[in-house]
């Protein structure tokens, strides 16, 4: 018998134990009849996808029986939910987003693949929703759902789905749900920030608003924080920033004039420095209204321990910078522990630092750990004593093989000409 000739119940029932899949289009191509229950009716999508999805979970939920602590089967458990969307039928796939709204697993997988998701795309789903939302016992008065719809559209920046929303269902997008908030600043989606603004526009600043404002901040999103920091100003998103290294954000935040760099003991400047973020540290120098001297010179002290050369470079030119004033930490020795080359250098040519610190410890450190070109810089400067401790450097770098450093030292001219300098070749 021919499929296209049995009772529409039972041939109904036969395609709802299909599977909701990349091959349920062919299948509808198969007769009219087909082709009416695939491709047109709706209700019958909603059915099949309900029952896809109930009967998913069941062989899920048995195959992870064994582990008590696993949580619920999601939607997304059942369905192969990429690209091979492109493939269903749209009445099957929009069927899906609404049992993905109604289960609120829509925002926190769908903003992770914008690509099969344009504006007009999300409109048509929103409109479906909206349209058939009797059948699926859904209501458009059902605020905390829609707003679950809401965070979806504005995570990927679809503000013409949002504004059908509004319109039909008769809420606000600012008013349904604070992740609004955070998931368009998360989401660099300015002109959903730009919605919400005008909506909020005299109202009082809240949590959401804080928290989209840090979050816009701390990921670089110079615009959104540009539109919101008139309002919200909340200090930590500088701090937030600068520790980041969110340098254009830095900047919007020095020019509107009501965040002070300086605030917790300078943190910005510090945390930028010890960090290595080179252009944050430039442009609070520029502003003029950080100490870079702060916390016993931690911005040079950790940018020296961390190997961040542009950043001890730009801090060596600061007028109020002494690397000679840090005294409980030897900057020569760190650099030489860690084989900074460039930092070494920098400290060096800056003149500033005792290489003589501790008995010369740093040149020392150079020879045991067969720091070649450690000891090459250090041999340059005037105050290095080659000769120092009865020819140590020469005999530690013999006795450890390291064959480059004794050349280097044999070369040295203070080594030539020393007195004893037959007496500590008779040791070898």
């Amino acid at each position: 018998m021919a499929l296209g000739s049995l009772p529409q119940e039972l041939l109904e029932q036969i395609v709802l134990q299909l599977n909701v899949d990349e091959h349920l289009a062919a299948v509808g191509w198969t007769c009219k009849r087909l082709a009416e229950l695939v491709f047109r009716d709706v209700g019958h999508a909603w059915r099949h996808v309900q029952a896809h999805h109930k009967r998913s979970s069941l062989e899920i939920s048995e195959s992870k029986s064994s582990n008590p602590y696993h949580p619920r089967v999601s939607v997304w458990d059942g369905f192969e939910l990429d690209e091979v969307w492109l493939w269903l039928p749209f009445n099957h796939t929009a069927s899906i987003y609404a049992l993905l709204a109604m289960r609120g697993e829509l925002v926190y997988k769908l903003c992770a693949r914008p690509s099969i998701q344009s504006q007009e795309f999300a409109l048509r789903i929103v409109q479906f929703m909206v349209t058939h939302s009797p059948m699926m016992l859904l209501h458009t008065d059902q605020v905390p759902l829609w707003g679950r719809v809401i965070e979806w559209a504005a995570g990927l920046g679809h503000l013409n789905a949002i504004e059908f929303i509004e319109t039909e269902c008769g809420v606000k997008a600012v008013e349904c749900n604070g992740n609004v908030w955070r998931i368009s600043a998360t989401n660099d989606q300015v002109e959903v920030i730009k919605h919400l603004m005008y909506q909020h526009s005299g109202g009082e600043v809240n949590e959401d608003m804080n928290s989209a404002f840090l979050k816009a901040a701390s990921q670089g999103h110079a615009e959104i924080v540009h539109l919101m920091a008139g309002t919200v100003g909340n200090i930590s998103a500088l701090l937030l920033a600068a520790l980041h290294g969110q340098w254009n954000v830095v900047q919007v935040l020095l020019a509107e004039g009501n965040f002070d760099p300086s605030h917790n003991d300078n943190y910005s400047l510090k945390k930028a420095a010890e960090r290595g973020h080179t252009r944050v540290v430039e442009l609070l120098l520029q502003s003029g209204r950080v100490d870079p001297t702060a916390g016993d010179n931690y911005a040079l002290l950790w940018s020296v321990w961390n190997g961040h050369a542009d950043v001890v470079k730009l801090l060596l030119a600061h007028p109020a910078v002494n690397p000679n004033m840090i005294t409980e930490h030897d900057l020569i020795g760190r650099a030489v522990e860690k084989q900074y080359d460039d930092v070494l250098e920098l400290l060096i040519e800056d003149g500033r630092c005792n290489l003589t610190r501790d008995n010369s410890a740093a040149f020392r450190q150079a020879i045991e750990d067969g720091y070649v070109e450690g000891v090459v810089l250090l041999l340059k400067h005037a105050d290095t004593d080659p000769n120092a401790d009865n020819h140590f450097a020469l005999k530690k770098a013999s006795e450890l093989g390291y064959i480059e450093i004794v050349e280097r030292l044999l070369k040295d001219p203070r080594v030539q000409d020393s007195p004893s300098m037959n007496a500590a070749m008779n040791w070898f």
